[in-house]
């Protein structure tokens, strides 16, 4: 069906004839069938439908040393961050929501934002997105365009229908794992995460504490319903941990240095000079 938004004429005086609206024809039915061409070379997967993992890519190989101190550092300082994000929301009179706090935080530290990302637009592809044709056109036109920009890798982020056959794709012609990085998308990693948490939590009565405030908990914990779940999950911390972030001794390292992880905490460990885990 072919919709067309028009304006409404306005009032006519006496004697005036409205203006005729226009209209968008009708495509001819026979004209419907004929291939619409496009701008872009359509490749063709002859592949199997479940291919096995080439045999060079399940060696395994050991990241360097600057990666592994790069990704404690990196973790090190999520944690210490989320801990304060968890205190401030309970002493801060106006303290903003997870993403404004984090925004804050970088702006104070003189984080500046990085310069625009050059956007290219690809064609239509006029066949089923799940389709490993459609996947294959991607790759290569994705490829092209890295390459016109400088570029040797591409960077490859589908939802978790299309990263299925993105890897069945990489499997069958193992040359791409030079040049393509599957990635899955935030949004389903996230997804993924929530349904691990509600599987290892299960039996605990997250459910139905969950399910006072929230409606359809079982799709929630699923990883369905997203970011209505993560949102529940945070405010749940967030009321779990109330008494703990008030504590005296937790509130009076807002003026000082120390920065705590949830683990530490509740660990008791000497750093945070804590044990609480008798403390009701």
């Amino acid at each position: 069906m072919i919709m067309a938004q028009v304006r409404l004429p306005g009032r006519c005086s006496p004697g005036e004839v409205a203006p005729k609206r226009k209209t968008i024809k009708r495509q001819p039915m026979q004209d419907r069938t004929k291939p619409i061409e496009y701008d872009v070379q359509q490749e063709t997967y002859t592949g199997p439908k479940k291919p096995l993992m080439p045999p060079e890519q399940a060696v395994r190989h050991i990241p360097p040393l600057s990666l592994f101190a790069s990704q404690a550092i990196t973790k090190q300082r999520a944690l210490e961050n989320d801990f304060a994000f968890l205190r401030d929301i309970h002493t801060e009179l106006k303290c903003p929501e997870y993403n404004g706090y984090n925004t804050r935080m970088c702006r104070q530290a003189g984080m500046l934002p990085q310069p625009h990302t050059d956007v290219a637009f690809l064609p239509l592809v006029d066949r089923p997105p799940a389709h490993p044709d459609t996947i294959k056109t991607a790759i290569e036109r994705g490829l092209s365009l890295a390459r016109a920009a400088g570029e040797n890798v591409l960077i490859f982020t589908a939802d978790q229908q299309l990263y299925k056959v993105t890897i069945d794709i990489l499997f069958y012609e193992p040359f791409y794992f030079k040049s393509v990085i599957p990635v899955l998308g935030g949004m389903h990693m996230l997804m993924n995460f929530i349904h691990a948490t509600a599987i290892t939590m299960a039996g605990s009565g997250i459910k139905e504490i969950l399910a006072g405030t929230f409606g359809s908990v079982d799709k929630m914990l699923n990883g369905k319903k997203y970011p209505q779940n993560f949102r529940a999950l945070r405010m749940l911390v967030e009321e779990v941990l109330r008494d703990v972030v008030q504590m005296p001794e937790v509130t009076s390292s807002m003026t000082s240095s120390k920065c705590w992880t949830l683990e530490q905490v509740a660990a008791g460990l000497p750093r945070c000079g804590l044990t609480i885990l008798s403390r009701r």
